[in-house]
């Protein structure tokens, strides 16, 4: 087969198989074919026959639409053989593939037939209302075009619903009460707090639960507010002398909160600042000369008992 310069063949089953495809009348005839092996030269005469493919289109596929102007069909191609038997598509590769084509189909009248517009909004912002939409009876013809009808001639069993119940929030909304004087209460320096009331009140006026009124539309109960009784600071003053000159002695200083104005006050109105510490340890260095030794076994008992200091 190798010698036939074009003959377009494929080794099946790990090579124990030869299919021959011959494209053109050119290659029919008689051949030889052989293999050989380690024990001997196997040899034999093969007739090959052209085997005829082409395309071929099928059935036509429904309708698109049943009435109208909108309705398309199309028939698919198939690959096939001389008997017009369908087989693989990649016999027909070397054939060129008709162009697909499109037919109009079932152009008649529809019936008539009811055609729902939008939902409006609610007729109510808030509390029960109801959303209307317009139904019409309309007829598609042949042409494409669109008629309105009379409701009579649509089926009335058919007629969707032209109106339908809404309800929106509850008709209470957030009250916010002026806003109280600022607080004593500092949160950083020159700001305080002050409050308000908020209630849920009704259009009539009354005040309703809480549950009435949507949590994420409430108003802040509370806000930070400027004042001078929140003008302070922490003062510190110097280390005092340490207790000790060595070993374990501690010092401390005055640490007062101060109003702008130079008058102390209360440490509440510095809270929302971290007061400095007020002692610490101080000349933590060894009294003695040299390294210290145990002399005697009750040393260790003196030290259990923290009797040194």
């Amino acid at each position: 087969v190798q010698r036939v310069k074009g003959l377009p063949y494929r080794i099946l089953v790990g090579g124990r198989v030869l299919e021959v495809n011959p494209f053109s009348a050119q290659f029919a005839g008689r051949y030889r074919c052989w293999t050989s092996s380690n024990q001997q030269t196997v040899s034999a005469w093969v007739n090959v026959t052209l085997e005829e493919y082409k395309w071929e289109f099928g059935e036509w596929n429904p309708c698109s639409a049943k009435c109208g102007n909108s309705g398309i069909q199309f028939r698919r191609q198939h690959c096939v053989n001389v008997d017009r038997q369908r087989v693989h598509e990649s016999l027909c590769e070397h054939l060129l593939q008709p162009v697909v084509t499109y037919h109009p189909c079932n152009l008649q009248d529809c019936l008539p037939r009811w055609v729902a517009g939008a939902w409006s909004e609610c007729s109510t912002s808030c509390g029960h209302g109801f959303h209307q939409r317009q139904i019409t009876c309309q007829q598609e013809k042949a042409d494409g075009s669109v008629i309105t009808l009379s409701s009579g001639s649509c089926a009335h069993n058919d007629r969707p619903l032209g109106r339908k119940r809404c309800s929106n929030h509850s008709c209470s909304a957030w009250t916010a009460r002026p806003w109280g004087e600022c607080s004593r209460q500092c949160v950083s320096e020159g700001l305080g707090l002050q409050y308000r009331h908020i209630l849920c009140q009704h259009s009539n006026g009354s005040v309703v639960p809480d549950s009435f009124c949507e949590d994420r539309k409430r108003p802040a109960t509370r806000q930070n507010c400027s004042s001078k009784t929140c003008d302070v600071y922490w003062q510190i003053g110097p280390w005092r002398t340490c207790t000790a000159v060595c070993g374990n002695g501690f010092q401390s200083r005055r640490v007062s909160c101060m109003h702008k104005n130079g008058k102390a006050v209360a440490d509440q109105y510095c809270r929302w600042k971290k007061r400095p510490v007020t002692w610490q340890h101080c000349n933590t260095t060894s009294c003695g000369q040299g390294e210290c030794k145990d002399t005697t076994h009750y040393c260790t008992f003196v030290k259990h008992l923290k009797l040194c200091s």
